[in-house]
């Protein structure tokens, strides 16, 4: 390449070569109309166009540069200015001194702080795919560094716009881009490159960043580079501690088959926010169910067919007096310990199985709240690998006096009708209920997805939300609580994951742990606490969150969710206090109206107390409620 002269275009001097490749060089130059350092990339066209199409070439490479220029993000390099310089295009964009990661690569970096790393790239990968512009160059060294830390995405110089304005292969034979780094499809020059190729060489660098080592030994036939399943290395052989969460993910991003792959950046980017949040409970939804072994199995059945008996022995005398023997056999007793332990998983067994009670939880019980089993886990994963928490064993007062709603309604709402709080809440009392656990997020669209796969839940009865087209079935919307699901929907997801719905002195206990807290986390209440209506003063958000979105708002026992977001149904009939069990209100073959609780989205202040009960019919369906599962103690 000809030696550049001293000034470019009249405007940029040049300071002396930054680098150079197959490809291109660049320089550091000085921009002396606005007086700041800028770097001028040139491409040698030479080296790999033929003479016959490099004006081709060079046309196709203003129009996708023009295109380039107009992306305006915090993590992609800005494009300044093009040019041609001796039939050579070029383009000028902001000098960046902080290096490359491939520099901060010398050894593996811890895979949280490899996530948060990329997750900047990530937000700039979606915001090109959202403006038709697909990298294809993805790697380590097109990855620069801010002075501040933050990295940037450069050497947008082989992308190819969406709309089939940008920069093709011109000889035969030559492969765009880093082998190491592409999608087999881009590999095999296949025509319609899209999105899911940036997946696949962003995954490849997050894979490197976090083993030190690339994921597939790379095999060349005839000097064609090509992948083969075959041929990935279990990031575990390097970094033997790496969660399986974080393996399945590099997993899923690195498939050589777009169809299996992650499917776009927007869901890559949703992921890695999850596995920094709660990789347990948020990418778990991800990971492939494992079928349970043939004792499992026998274990659910026994039991299920056991709870049939049950049925049959309260109006049957024979049975009444043959079942409580066979419940009592050691071999029943056994199998019945079994179909309610959780079922195993192929997830880390540390993070899934119960283990002894964490004596350094944050979420410390009560004095007067404490379970006589001290051996219990305060958190254990059900069968569907959703994260379940302790309510221990002990008294708590359910209900409030009329009186006491209203003034707390007052304090908020003005408007507050006394006579409303007449009749729901009226006669508290002291209950004392055993230990029990019961899910720490209301159920999400991914998991009540999973049992309507399995073709025992129906579908939700809408698959909008308040300001959503569309939301069950959105991946977008994984991770937020399904609506439109009626009590007996409710009902069968939980049977059918292993669990069933809690009772609303449960609710209400969970909710309000033992020292009879007005909301979940205390007294105080605002947008920072929940997502709930604000009655004159409007909406915190107006719609429904992801679930666990509010972290100061836990209960005493470590559940988010149990005021706002969405309402949730209880098992309970809509039935006066005082509460008892033996009112008939727990039964569940019943046809009556329905107890849910919580509040939700659109409710106000009043109605997120963690006393307040509504009641519908359990055929009834709304964009505001939900619900989540209870298991008993074995």
């Amino acid at each position: 390449m000809t030696d550049l002269p001293d000034t470019l275009s009249d405007r940029y001097q040049i300071k002396g070569l930054l680098g150079s490749g197959g490809m291109a060089k660049v320089y550091k130059a000085y921009d002396e109309r606005l007086s700041r350092n800028v770097a001028i990339k040139i491409v040698a066209i030479e080296t790999f166009i033929q003479p016959k199409d490099r004006q081709k070439y060079i046309t196709r490479f203003n129009k996708e540069i023009s295109v380039l220029k107009k992306l305006s993000h915090p993590n992609i390099m800005n494009i300044l200015d093009f040019g041609e310089f001796e039939g050579k295009p070029y383009f000028i964009s902001e000098y960046l001194q902080g290096g490359t990661l491939r520099e901060k690569m010398e050894k593996p970096i811890p895979w949280k702080e490899a996530v948060r790393g990329l997750l900047p790239v990530a937000r700039g990968l979606m915001y090109a795919h959202q403006n038709g512009i697909i990298h294809r160059d993805i790697k380590p060294e097109n990855i620069l560094i801010r002075e501040s830390g933050e990295p940037v995405l450069s050497d947008f110089g082989i992308a190819k716009s969406l709309d089939g304005i940008g920069i093709n292969k011109t000889v035969t034979g030559e492969i765009w881009g880093t082998p190491e780094y592409m999608a087999p499809e881009q590999m095999n020059n296949a025509k319609d490159i899209d999105i899911q190729a940036d997946v696949f060489s962003l995954g490849v660098v997050l894979y490197e960043m976090i083993t030190g080592h690339r994921p597939y030994k790379i095999n060349y036939d005839l000097g064609i580079p090509k992948l083969d399943s075959k041929d990935y290395v279990d990031p575990q052989e390097y970094v033997s501690n790496l969660p399986e969460q974080v393996q399945f993910v590099l997993f899923k991003a690195l498939s050589l088959k777009p169809k299996s792959r992650i499917r776009d950046m927007d869901e890559f980017l949703r992921i890695l926010d999850n596995l920094l949040i709660d990789p347990v409970n948020k990418v778990s939804f991800l990971l492939p169910q494992k079928p349970m072994n043939k004792p499992q199995r026998t274990a659910i059945i026994v039991a299920r067919y056991t709870l049939y008996g049950a049925v049959i022995a309260a109006t049957c005398g024979f049975f009444g007096l043959l079942f409580p023997a066979i419940l009592g056999a050691p071999w029943a007793q056994e199998l019945l310990t079994r179909a309610i332990s959780p079922v195993q998983s192929p997830v880390n067994e540390s993070l899934l199985l119960p283990t002894a009670v964490n004596t350094t939880n944050p979420f410390e019980t009560p004095t007067n709240d404490v379970s006589p089993n001290v051996d219990l886990p305060i958190e254990i994963i059900s069968p569907l690998r959703t994260i379940m928490r302790l309510v221990p064993a002990g008294e708590f007062k359910i209900g409030s006096n009329a009186n006491e709603a209203y003034v707390e309604c007052q304090k908020h709402r003005p408007d507050c009708i006394q006579s409303r709080f007449a009749d729901e809440e009226s006669s508290p009392q002291i209950l004392y209920l055993n230990a029990y656990y019961i899910d720490q997020y209301e159920v999400t669209n991914a998991f009540y997805k999973l049992c309507v796969d399995a073709k025992v839940c129906l579908p939700p009865q809408d698959n909008r939300s308040q300001t959503r087209i569309s939301y069950y079935g959105n991946q977008e919307f994984d991770n937020y609580p399904v609506i439109y699901v009626d009590w007996n929907m409710a009902k069968t997801f939980c049977e059918w994951s292993g669990g069933r719905l809690p009772t609303e002195a449960e609710w209400e206990k969970a909710a309000r742990g033992a020292d009879g807290r007005t909301y979940p986390w205390g007294e105080d209440l605002d947008c920072t606490h929940a997502n709930f209506g604000q009655g004159t003063d409007g909406t915190c958000v107006g719609d429904t969150t992801p679930v666990g979105s509010y972290e100061i708002g836990q209960s005493i026992y470590g559940l988010y969710d149990m005021a706002g977001n969405v309402n949730e149904w209880v098992s309970s009939l809509y039935k006066p206090y005082p509460y008892s069990v033996d009112d008939g209100r727990e039964i569940l073959d019943v046809f009556g109206v329905r107890v849910f609780r919580g509040g939700s989205w659109d409710y106000s202040t009043g109605d997120v107390r963690t006393t307040n009960r509504n009641g519908l019919g359990p055929a009834s369906a709304s964009d505001n409620i939900g619900f989540r599962c209870a298991w008993d103690v074995p």
